[in-house]
């Protein structure tokens, strides 16, 4: 009778752990169904938390993607009932990723976790009960070092669009894994907690006003701050690494990956040196300012002297981040009230170095041809894969 009590307390306290299974799609439906019965506070290991978070995300992109295509079309744009539901669901979808993310960041794990191939999961994404070519390929991934993907025209079918070039990624998932999750879902919160801090001017439907600077400042600007401090974790687990098998994102010494782009030293560096302006600016150190002198027609991008501030502020002159954080203009298209936060720069607080971090880039790619280039080749790209 003890050893029978026993058997039912282990199958009640650890139901997901050895159903953990995302390696091919009839797996992700098993543990997710599994997963969906568990409690976050009842997540004993890392490989639970993980998988649980996997599947919620799961579960959330295909509620909202069938509430998109679905609830949201019969609303009245123009109506005081559209802005309220839309504000209703992008506040559930808020708290279920500020709830994946602090499930993960409790995970802290000093070995890989499980092997995932997100590219074999097959979601009916709409609901109508059939499987298209988009939805069979949607976790599909760019093929490594593909700086150009074909367009879809000429080709034969969207079986064989998908498979010139796209390939099904597979990952051991670990702690690096973590924190690139962790920094996404902070970037991700701080977007739609300043959406939400905002509505349709009631007087100019074409007007955004401010509806609560609160917000803007005690929850959209920390959930920033956050997510570059988990960047730069994750650049940091990332070079440490030594081993080579299944990664995701790769350090430039490994080479067993399916991530899209080549992270040569060069683009680490960046990476780096990047993270450090932005921190300085979120922070109000630096000011958003300067011009990036524009490459040779052809090169990348082909900018011909941008100014950061898009000619709001005059030469010499940017703008506090931090500032405008702490108190937020109250109609952000309006550009006449952004101007007027235009400051002339200082010894103290002087321009971003943002700046002139992307024309040294732009100058040492210049002319570089595509196809498996690596690093700073498409360098917007490059920092938006890796946040």
């Amino acid at each position: 009778m003890r050893a029978l009590l026993l058997l039912v307390v282990l199958a009640v306290s650890f139901p997901l752990h050895a159903a953990i299974d995302l390696s091919s799609n009839s797996g992700m439906q098993t543990t997710c169904l599994q997963a969906r019965k568990q409690k976050p506070e009842q997540l004993r290991d890392d490989n639970e938390k993980v998988a649980y978070v996997i599947c919620s995300g799961v579960d959330l992109l295909t509620d909202t993607w069938r509430w998109t295509i679905r609830q949201l079309p019969t609303l009245q744009l123009d109506s005081r009932n559209f802005r309220q539901q839309v504000r209703d669901k992008l506040e559930v979808i808020l708290g279920k990723l500020q709830a994946a993310r602090q499930i993960l960041e409790t995970v802290r794990t000093t070995k890989p976790l499980f092997v995932v191939h997100p590219g074999e999961w097959v979601l009916d994404l709409n609901g109508d009960g059939t499987i298209t070519p988009f939805e069979k390929h949607f976790f599909w991934v760019a093929r490594r070092g593909n700086d150009q993907i074909a367009a879809f025209s000429g080709i034969s079918s969207p079986a064989s669009y998908y498979e010139k070039n796209f390939i099904r990624p597979v990952m051991k998932l670990d702690q690096s894994d973590v924190y690139w999750a962790v920094a996404y879902l902070n970037f991700a919160e701080s977007a739609l907690n300043m959406v939400l801090s905002h509505d349709f001017d009631p007087a100019r439907k074409d007007r955004i006003h401010l509806r609560d600077a609160n917000r803007v400042k005690n929850v959209a600007y920390p959930r920033l701050l956050e997510g570059i401090a988990a960047s730069r974790k994750l650049r940091q687990s990332l070079l440490v690494e030594t081993d080579d098998d299944l990664e995701w994102i790769s350090n430039p010494k490994q080479a067993s990956s399916t991530f899209p782009l080549i992270l040569d030293g060069q683009t680490f560096a960046t990476w780096g040196v990047l993270l450090d302006h932005l921190e300085k600016l979120v922070r109000g150190k630096t000011l958003l300012g300067g011009s990036v002198a524009g490459s040779k027609p052809g090169a990348v991008p082909s900018w011909r002297s941008v100014d950061l501030t898009w000619g709001t502020c005059k030469s010499g002159e940017g703008i506090n981040m931090g500032a405008l954080f702490a108190v937020p203009i109250q109609h952000p298209g309006n550009t006449p009230e952004l101007a007027a936060r235009c400051m002339k720069s200082t010894k103290a607080v002087p321009l971003s170095g943002l700046a002139q971090l992307l024309e040294q880039s732009l100058k040492r790619n210049a002319g570089r041809a595509s196809g498996g280039a690596p690093g700073e080749w498409m360098v917007m790209r490059h920092l938006f894969w890796v946040n």
